[in-house]
């Protein structure tokens, strides 16, 4: 399964960093925030989803303003595929130079936004493939993927960019660091008031 979904989706999140804005607004880091959500949700390999969904929060933790340029973002995609590249005992490139070499080459004949769009139909014919409510529900954020990828990413295609060197070979896994938090903590209660989605403190 691993071979089936890993590089077009791989190359689908590499090409979104990199066509990502250097300044994004704050609905821009929204739209690129749901679409790594939608992305974690529909992978087609359950080891593979529960693996990438840990590097995604444990990045998040360490690293919550990671979707503050494109520079942040790509490092981040370099990262967790080298974290991935790793587990499997694939070869990893060790710098963003080599990244994005390797990226160039692979793009020499199938662009990026033909990597997102094979990804999107590879998850359509996966998800369709039985019918069940977990794979309606996988379907329902593929639609919505490709609803991002053709309004939002597809129309700000760039050629590959130059990127900063950065440590790209770092795994992203667990420490043994605990959160410390400073401050009020409130419990909070979520529910419906008036047909609306309500968070009230207890």
């Amino acid at each position: 399964m691993t071979k089936l979904w890993g590089p077009l989706g791989w190359m689908t999140l590499h090409s979104v960093s990199l066509i990502y804005p250097e300044n994004p607004s704050d609905l821009e880091k929204g739209i690129a925030t749901r679409f790594l959500n939608l992305f974690a949700e529909t992978i087609s390999c359950n080891s593979c989803k529960n693996h990438f969904k840990s590097i995604l929060l444990i990045y998040r933790n360490m690293y919550p303003g990671f979707l503050n340029s494109r520079q942040e973002f790509a490092i981040f995609v370099f990262r967790a595929h080298n974290t991935v590249n790793r587990r499997l005992d694939k070869p990893r490139p060790s710098t963003v130079a080599d990244c994005l070499q390797t990226l160039r080459e692979a793009t020499s004949h199938t662009s990026l936004a033909e990597f997102r769009t094979a990804y999107i139909n590879y998850l359509t014919k996966n998800w369709t493939r039985e019918l069940s409510g977990d794979n309606m529900m996988a379907m329902a954020s593929v639609r919505e993927m490709e609803k991002i990828n053709n309004e939002y990413w597809t129309p700000r295609e760039i050629p590959i960019p130059e990127l900063n060197e950065e440590d790209v070979t770092t795994s992203i896994e667990k420490s043994d660091t605990r959160l410390t938090f400073s401050g009020n903590l409130s419990s909070v209660k979520v529910g419906f008031a008036g047909g609306r989605l309500r968070l009230t403190k207890r």
